[in-house]
């Protein structure tokens, strides 16, 4: 948003709040407008004891339940659906699974984008979830006409019929629609719940504080519904019949999130979040040879005051390349054109959004081992006793107990650790988001150590009794149940720190480009997997599929090397984090405490 533009809507809307507080001071007295600046449904000053905070919550934490369950319950099946349904051999199906994810992903930086831009968060939201409904239908439908599939296999017969050209066609035209609207839509409902707190009230400041703990637990309960009923609906009555059931739980997910609009907190957009960064580099890239002066700390003066946001009258330490274009020179005297000269605060609001890219790397070398756990995780489970008695469980319901670890750890940790830590903290925040970082990456790892003691157990054991061409291999498949489960605690310090971090050190005008920039590196990530897989079975095979670390015939195949390597890479992570993240934050935190 240009300063001009920040005057005008600031001049709005104190003459929009001054109205307001007028008709409120005849006829109730006792209540308050929001400090923010936020509107309500027509357009009107929020009043805080009418709109957002816990009211809100009960809508959002309903979608976020019924709109996680519904992705997650045809995801974690998404490698077995390719393998058997499609019959495309593993590795190429654990690519689909990752690049799935990752274009999900990636496309949220577009939804961020455009909600922080032209629609605005709610608005943006409720179009990607209108065209995520559509892809599921059309996931739906794939499965069903047995034209969109193979034909399935011939008892005995050594091959399977592989998928036409047309048949890979609408399977990836679906799969694309789901991930632009599930990855358009969740940087927006995040942000837009978050938005849901004024941060002006103490009440719901400290609220607001423990909205992503609330949030990753409703992700941890739609992911429990959909690996034990939305998954053996899949593998009990087929696929067609489970992927509609996934489309039915998204129904009803949209009738939660539609259903709160009333009480909701609308922000006014905030201009377009990348016009201001170009804004800002192509002003210091002109005036590259321009000195920025040392001895003040503002070196070029805001046109106005902001309304609802903090003016910054002096300089960070860092990029200090991008203090050239605040600088005025001769040329700039009376200029107010943004892509010659820049006020002080979109300056360092730019520095500021440039200050989580070193977070950028550690979220895509986490994500890179986390995305195991719905592809290789699953492959590696296909290959194990299954039973629990006369009952046959489903191998993507063991990611149950990767979301019931962290379900349960998230309540232990809001009840009952983050008073304590409250109380104790000087921020009377809790935790800080970078120590939960580094704990949850340290967990990862730990992970990565048991899914390799898991499968090297499993390798001997498919040695002594010689069964190299057998499946399943006599050993239970929960064996894999605590590598899920301590993946699932890395999620409640790493995803939630992540998230938290992104949003808290983001630009208030940036803040869903930050959450979409965390998504993005999950994206990357879950390429970045791909491409691993792709050179590790490349590297490691003499030639055929069933050689390597990942073979087509796992029983041949090294998932323990594999394992060991990822954990290899997260110890690396940890030590990254702890020295470049932690020294930015660190910098910037001592120079602030220096004013």
């Amino acid at each position: 948003m240009t300063t001009i533009q920040r005057a005008d809507d600031c001049e709005k809307r104190f003459e929009d709040g001054a109205l307001s507080q007028s008709l409120l001071s005849k006829h109730e007295l006792d209540m308050q407008l929001t400090s923010d600046g936020s509107t309500n449904l027509w357009g009107l000053p929020a009043i805080r004891r009418e709109t957002g905070g816990t009211r809100s919550l009960v809508y959002l934490m309903g979608f976020f339940v019924f709109g996680t369950a519904a992705l997650y319950g045809f995801a974690v099946n998404l490698v077995l659906y390719a393998t058997r349904s499609l019959h495309l051999s593993n590795v190429t199906a654990v690519t689909i699974g990752n690049n799935f994810f990752g274009m999900t992903y990636l496309l949220s930086f577009v939804g961020g984008f455009l909600a922080d831009a032209y629609w605005g968060r709610y608005f943006a939201s409720a179009v990607f979830l209108t065209i995520y409904a559509i892809g599921l239908i059309l996931l739906t439908s794939s499965a069903f006409f047995p034209g969109l599939r193979p034909a399935p296999c011939v008892y005995g017969d050594a091959t399977c019929q592989p998928p036409s050209t047309w048949q890979l066609v609408v399977f990836f035209f679906t799969l694309l629609m789901v991930a632009i609207g599930f990855g358009g839509s969740e940087p927006c409902v995040y942000a837009f719940g978050a938005d849901q707190y004024d941060e002006g009230d103490d009440v719901e400041s400290k609220q607001k504080s423990s909205f992503f703990n609330w949030q990753y637990l409703c992700y941890s309960i739609g992911s429990i519904m959909a690996s034990l009923l939305l998954v053996y609906v899949e593998n009990t009555f087929g696929y067609a019949v489970g992927f509609g059931a996934c489309t039915l739980t998204l129904v009803v997910g949209l009738a939660f999130f539609f259903g709160g609009t009333p009480i909701y907190r609308f922000q006014k957009l905030q201009g377009n979040p990348v016009s201001g960064v170009a804004q800002v580099l192509v002003a210091a890239v002109r005036k590259w040879k321009v000195t920025v002066p040392v001895d003040t700390t503002a070196p070029y003066k805001d046109y106005e005051e902001s309304c609802n946001q903090t003016r910054i009258t002096n300089t960070s330490i860092k990029f200090r390349f991008l203090d050239k274009a605040s600088v005025e020179t001769d040329d700039d005297v009376g200029s107010r054109d943004p892509w010659r000269v820049c006020e002080v605060t979109q300056v360092e609001e730019v520095k500021r959004f440039f200050n989580l890219l070193p977070l950028f790397l550690s979220t895509t070398i986490y994500s890179i081992v986390h995305i195991q756990i719905l592809t290789i995780f699953v492959a590696q489970g296909a290959t194990m006793d299954n039973h629990l008695g006369k009952f046959q469980v489903p191998t993507a319901s063991l990611f149950t107990f990767n979301m019931l670890s962290g379900m349960a750890f998230t309540l232990i940790y809001e009840l009952v650790l983050m008073p304590i830590m409250r109380k104790r903290s000087s921020t009377g925040q809790g935790l800080g988001s970078l120590p939960r970082i580094c704990i949850g990456l340290a967990l990862s790892a730990l992970a990565m150590l048991v899914a390799a003691a898991v499968e090297r157990r499993r390798l001997i054991i498919i040695q002594q009794l010689n069964l190299y061409d057998v499946t399943p291999v006599p050993m239970s498949v929960f064996w894999q149940v605590p590598q899920f489960a301590i993946v699932g605690l890395s999620e409640v310090f790493a995803w939630v720190g992540m998230t938290e971090f992104c949003y808290a050190e983001a630009p208030e005008g940036l803040r869903t480009a930050g959450s979409a920039l965390f998504l993005v590196a999950v994206a990357v990530g879950s390429f970045a997997s791909s491409v691993i897989i792709y050179f590790i079975s490349k590297i490691t095979s003499t030639g055929t599929s069933d050689d390597g670390w990942i073979a087509n015939n796992l029983n041949r195949g090294h998932l323990d090397y594999f394992f060991l390597l990822l954990a290899g890479i997260s110890v690396l992570n940890i030590i990254y984090t702890m020295i470049f993240v932690r020294s930015g934050k660190v910098a910037e935190e001592k120079f602030s405490n220096s004013d």
